[in-house]
């Protein structure tokens, strides 16, 4: 009887790993064919990373071309180094939307893992961790190029794991791997930390001793991130600080203009299509185990709040830290009800608001396509460019040539954010190749024209479907 039922548990958990491998699977097609091979992904996300990466074998700390900063200047990521040696090894752009890939396609299975934990039965733990591989959040991550802040989703749940299971080594290793990724993660590390010890001082009138030590850990972590900045950031003001007016464009302005900015935001019509993506995947059922689900409702306020398109009008990355806490805190809440008469319905409900969300003016669901004849083309045009050499171009094409060449955008002229930072190529660098097409600028345009009307230190050397390769001027050079 104990082998049968050890083989039945192993038979359930082969269950979940196949769900999980299916789905990555999925994934992994979408985000490297649908997306960067379609020229959907952007150089100043994708591309960043893959310079921050490639420039650290060669060096240079974290630096990057695109911003002329080390990233540990704008965020304090030190879980980047982990990675460099995975790059070392394998040196190509989709390195980084695999690792990405892995991490969710891990947090699923850890999902399904604590699903179990909370005695839901085998088919409910599957649908739950079915649920997360549908979710928007989720796909808010994987639609938008790479980002760090991807490794929060398997982190931070096995740091809640270990806090259930009161394995506290576990927990501080993951704690502190947690801590490393962004400091997004230490603000909602130091509100689960406070969530924890208002929820055991209320329910057990105990004093968490461990949810303390998270609080002081998480700020310490913060106030490291922002001595790492100010030591990279070329002795301006630290620009980890600087992404608080980025983010929420009213906090400069007077008091009474602020706070009228800032209700309006806050209540806009995108934050209530923010606050379904969030809640009606889940069917609001976060609310039983609020201690956790609060941590997931503070990123949501925060995205609410800010005035970033990337934030407010989109789910992307910065939903990524929300996801652990509130799938826990929907674990919870379904093993203290009992709905078996309305389960399908129930399901379905759950589902379809998913499906819902997923082609909702919040997703870039929309950006998923076929590689297409045109971007066939712009390859051959890129394989023309030697390794080594200076490139100045598009922010679509620059993360297909960012890992062998010295690549810089052209400037931006319209609906493209700024961090405050940039480092243009030409006309401000003359590099030696530039590579212009129309068909993928993103608010580029101007760049485009001036290059296409003649750039008189540049010969065109090479042309295919609209895609123009220049080369600098063997006198110019």
């Amino acid at each position: 009887m104990a082998v049968y039922c050890y083989e039945g548990e192993q038979l359930k958990k082969l269950h979940a790993i196949s769900l999980a491998v299916l789905f990555t699977i999925i994934m992994a097609f979408v985000s490297i064919v649908l997306l960067y091979n379609s020229y959907r992904a952007t150089g100043y996300d994708l591309g960043i990373f893959i310079q921050v990466l490639k420039n650290t074998l060669n060096g240079q700390i974290m630096y990057s071309q695109l911003t002329g900063y080390s990233q540990l200047a704008f965020h304090f990521s030190p879980i980047l180094f982990v990675l460099v040696p995975i790059y070392w090894l394998f040196h190509y752009p989709q390195t980084l939307l695999i690792i990405q890939v892995l991490c969710l396609g891990f947090g699923g299975y850890l999902v399904y893992l604590i699903a179990q934990k909370f005695k839901l039965s085998h088919g409910m733990s599957l649908f739950v961790e079915f649920l997360f591989f549908i979710n928007p959040l989720v796909w808010g991550i994987l639609l938008f190029d790479f980002h760090e802040i991807c490794f929060a989703v398997p982190f931070i749940l096995l740091m809640l794991i270990a806090y259930m299971n009161k394995k506290w080594i576990m927990y501080f290793i993951f704690m502190a791997l947690s801590l490393l990724i962004k400091e997004d993660i230490t603000a909602t590390i130091v509100v689960f930390g406070i969530s924890m010890l208002v929820f055991d001082y209320f329910k057990y009138k105990k004093f968490n001793r461990i949810a303390l030590i998270t609080i002081v850990a998480g700020i310490s972590a913060y106030l490291l991130g922002v001595f790492v900045s100010s030591e990279f950031s070329k002795g301006e003001f630290p620009r980890i600080l600087t992404y608080a007016s980025i983010r929420y464009g009213y906090v400069n302005q007077s008091v009474s203009s602020m706070v009228i900015s800032g209700i309006k935001t806050f209540f806009d019509s995108y934050s209530i299509l923010l606050i379904l993506a969030y809640l009606l995947p889940v069917g609001f059922m976060i609310f039983g185990g609020w201690q956790y689900g609060i941590v997931g409702l503070f990123i949501l306020a925060m995205n609410m709040a800010s005035t970033d398109a990337g934030q407010h009008t989109r789910v992307q990355q910065t939903a990524a830290g929300a996801i652990p806490y509130l799938f826990v805190a929907f674990i919870i809440t379904l093993s203290k009800i009992d709905f078996k008469k309305n389960k399908t319905m129930v399901c379905s409900f759950l589902v379809m608001m998913a499906m819902i969300v997923m082609i909702s003016p919040v997703s870039r669901l929309h950006w998923v396509m076929l590689p297409s004849t045109h971007d066939e083309n712009v390859n051959k045009v890129l394989a023309m460019i030697p390794n080594g050499a200076s490139v100045t171009t598009t922010n679509n094409i620059i993360d297909h040539i960012a890992c062998r060449t010295d690549a810089y955008l052209g400037k931006w002229d319209s609906e493209i954010p700024s961090v405050g930072g940039e480092q243009w190529g030409y006309p401000y660098i003359e590099t030696q190749y530039l590579v212009a097409d129309d068909k993928l600028s993103e608010g580029e345009s101007t760049w485009n024209n001036d290059v296409d009307n003649g750039s008189p230190d540049y010969t065109l050397v090479y042309q295919l479907d609209g895609c123009k390769l220049y080369e600098l001027r063997s006198d110019v050079k």
